[in-house]
């Protein structure tokens, strides 16, 4: 899993990022996205920290992934409306990070599975 901490403290860096571009273009909403960026590099370092062993490091980063990849939303919006909408230009390295984090975290998960079936007998122990 260490590709995907590593991953998960790159987003770490692009949040703050993502929000000073925010609040450079944006003047309604400002505690909203202060809020909000606080809250998400508490929730990636917490990924980040959870990012240790099995199935919850698993579940921590492709759910730390999923939320970078709903920062879409900024691409959606600029399309449909035809505008500027401020996050749109940091909002492509969430997605791209974001769906490097769930690769990365299920490539790792399969290979550090072991079956008992590949494991001496000697090993076993019940």
């Amino acid at each position: 899993m260490e590709r995907v901490r590593q991953i998960l403290l790159m987003l770490a860096v692009v949040v703050p990022a993502h929000t000073t571009e925010e609040l450079l273009f944006r003047t309604d909403q400002q505690q909203l996205v202060g809020l909000l960026s606080i809250a998400g590099v508490s929730a990636l370092l917490i990924g980040f920290s959870l990012a240790a062993r099995g199935t919850l490091r698993l579940v921590a980063a492709t759910s730390v992934g999923v939320l970078a990849i709903a920062e879409l939303h900024h691409v959606f919006t600029t399309f449909a409306l035809g505008i500027y909408n401020p996050g749109v230009v940091t909002a492509v390295p969430f997605v791209v990070f974001g769906l490097m984090v769930i690769h990365a975290a299920t490539f790792e998960y399969r290979r550090s599975r072991i079956r008992w079936a590949d494991v001496e007998p000697a090993y076993q122990t019940w």
